[in-house]
């Protein structure tokens, strides 16, 4: 135990032996993870988006004239049932040709002799789930006998889908690519704080200490900066967020998800990213330092 806390303690001695460039570290790794958060918050935003325009496509199915209302019935039932459908309308002629009417009011007088003879027929809203198997569901609703014909958006669900994917991928390399130069640089830090304790290393190699016994201090001297940029990071996104959501009701009149729904997961993203840059950077640097014939005597001369 007394080991451990010795180990612990140097490892949290060397943020201060070396606060300026250990003040360098947390700067950088704070704006990675800031980085980070704010392409992360766009994704979970942008498929919100995503998920209110998918409740909003709509299949319109039209039946066949003579289906008696029995049969209307059945089709109610069945069209509810299928996998990918959230929810199922029935629209009948008479409501159909109302609703013309509506939409075409200075051409009432027009139109209204129609009544009599009403040309629309009826028809069912589809409410599509899944826009990946909107083609599927299209192909299971036109195979039904009394279906008419089936009028779908097949090519914006098609782009909708390439945008989301599209998106998608380009947060990931950007997340990816942030984890990665946090990583670099934290490694590049504790790089040059041994280069700066190279003479204490080699007497501790020279008294019989091992390897382990010399990496843990480093390690921990990187999971304490990580730990202290997430900490930050995380309150400084949060006030960021909640400013752009004022800003984009102004502006667009689109609300965002709200911060208090969402920060349980950012702030274990942005806690793991950090603790494991700022562990892996400190091992792989102590290590590559090490075997490279690092902390002899020699070396520290």
């Amino acid at each position: 135990m007394s080991s451990i806390r010795y180990l612990f303690t140097e490892g949290i001695k060397n943020i201060f032996t070396n606060r300026l460039m250990a003040f360098a570290s947390f700067g950088v790794l704070v704006c990675c993870l800031l980085m980070m958060g704010c392409s992360l918050l766009f994704v979970l935003n942008v498929n919100e988006a995503f998920e209110s325009v998918e409740e909003q496509n709509v299949m319109q199915v039209y039946i066949k004239d003579g289906v008696d209302q029995e049969t209307i019935d059945d089709l109610m039932i069945r069209f509810s049932e299928m996998d990918n459908i959230s929810k199922c309308e029935y629209v009948s002629k008479e409501e159909a040709f109302d609703s013309f009417l509506n939409s075409n009011e200075d051409y009432s007088d027009i139109f209204g002799g129609l009544a009599y003879d009403n040309p629309l027929p009826a028809s069912f809203k589809l409410t599509v789930e899944d826009l990946t198997q909107y083609q599927n569901t299209y192909d299971a609703v036109s195979a039904v006998n009394e279906v008419e014909s089936v009028r779908g958006q097949y090519d914006v669900a098609q782009k909708l889908l390439g945008i989301r994917q599209l998106i998608a991928i380009i947060s990931f390399w950007i997340v990816g690519l942030l984890a990665f130069v946090s990583l670099f640089i934290i490694s590049n830090t504790i790089r040059i704080t041994m280069h700066g304790r190279r003479l204490e290393i080699s007497i501790m190699k020279s008294v019989g200490a091992t390897d382990g016994f010399v990496t843990v201090p480093f390690v921990v001297e990187g999971m304490m900066l990580g730990l202290l940029s997430s900490i930050a990071s995380f309150f400084a996104i949060w006030y960021i967020y909640n400013s752009a959501d004022g800003v984009m009701l102004d502006t667009l009149g689109t609300p965002i998800i709200p911060f208090t729904e969402i920060w349980l997961p950012i702030i274990i993203i942005f806690l793991v990213v950090g603790l494991l840059a700022g562990g892996l950077g400190s091992g792989i640097s102590i290590r590559k330092y090490l075997k490279s014939g690092g902390g002899s005597v020699y070396d520290a001369i």
